[in-house]
């Protein structure tokens, strides 16, 4: 694998989407994202295309999307990640909020993947990134778009009612990530989501 940081500035000045997998996700027109850079969270590309992925899990490789994974499986165990295109280091903050250094190796590692793709957009040079599909809530009695995660509904996180909870923890962590990428790297953040931002 290769690191991030030869993908430094490689979209410098390009707007950039960065797609969540909430459940607002099922209200753009098919075909919204199309001819548009978009950063996908975790398997949000095997719905809509998306140029780049960000995990932090380790998965299979594919050729739909170019991968970009954090150097540990999960973003904290010791077992590292042995598929991606291009691997970051990560500086967690997920067990709290403090200032970080930056290079143009790490990314940050929150509770949610999409900070981490949030800061590979301003990495990538982009002019403003507009975030879909963080929705830290739900809409309709979904908490993912159609289709994400049907072969087990309620996620990881175990019931529903306890994953909906754990959506709601994210937005505080969210905007102070925001903050701290908009300072470092001078790009806008524009949030497309009904509920959280």
């Amino acid at each position: 694998m290769k690191s991030v940081a030869e993908l430094k500035n490689a979209h410098k000045g390009e707007d950039v989407f960065v797609l969540g997998s909430g459940p607002s996700m099922d209200f753009y027109l098919e075909g919204f994202f199309d001819n548009r850079l978009c950063v996908g969270v975790n398997h949000v590309y095997k719905y809509i295309p998306c140029q780049y992925s960000v995990f932090k899990e380790a998965m299979d490789p594919t050729d739909d999307t170019t991968l970009i994974v954090s150097e540990y499986a999960r973003g904290w165990t010791k077992e590292k990640n042995k598929v991606g295109d291009y691997v970051f280091k990560h500086r967690s903050v997920a067990s709290g909020l403090k200032p970080i250094d930056f290079d143009d190796e790490t990314f940050l590692v929150s509770r949610s993947t999409l900070t981490s793709a949030l800061h590979f957009a301003a990495h990538i040079g982009a002019r403003a990134v507009f975030v879909a599909g963080h929705d830290c809530g739900m809409i309709d009695g979904r908490e993912v778009m159609t289709g994400y995660h049907d072969e087990y509904r309620g996620c990881w996180q175990g019931n529903l009612e306890e994953y909906a909870a754990w959506l709601k923890s994210l937005p505080e962590q969210t905007h102070v990530i925001e903050r701290w990428l908009r300072n470092e790297y001078g790009c806008q953040f524009v949030t497309m989501d009904p509920i959280a931002l």
